[in-house]
């Protein structure tokens, strides 16, 4: 892992955030409608389910501050994968997160806030 210098410079966007909402959607969810779409024509049934469960965990979170960059929202939402294994991260509800992001469209690399230390 780069270190939180490393990337804040790397990133376009940088946030503090708190997470408000947390919800479990299908993969679909995360798709644009276009792509859905051939997905759904091209993806085996056996393996469709993932399109419409609850395989991917979705983050909303409250922008605190905007630490780098600008976002006309007050609000952004995190897909990302249920376990470790498949590069997820356990948000919670309640909790604060600083969101570093080298798109405006894809944030995703993310650090808790330990207000204890």
């Amino acid at each position: 892992p780069n270190s939180v210098e490393d990337e804040y410079k790397a990133s376009e966007v940088v946030i503090w955030g708190k997470v408000e909402k947390i919800e479990y959607v299908g993969l679909g969810e995360t798709m644009n409608p276009d792509s859905l779409k051939i997905a759904r024509k091209l993806v085996p049934e056996s393996t469709i389910q993932f399109l419409d469960g609850q395989v991917v965990l979705k983050a909303t979170l409250k922008v605190k501050s905007m630490l780098k960059g600008s976002l006309q929202d007050e609000r952004v939402v995190v897909y990302t994968g249920l376990s470790g294994g498949s590069c997820g991260y356990r948000f919670e509800i309640d909790k604060e997160y600083i969101i570093y992001s080298q798109d405006y469209s894809y944030l995703y690399v993310f650090l808790n806030i330990d207000r204890d230390r």
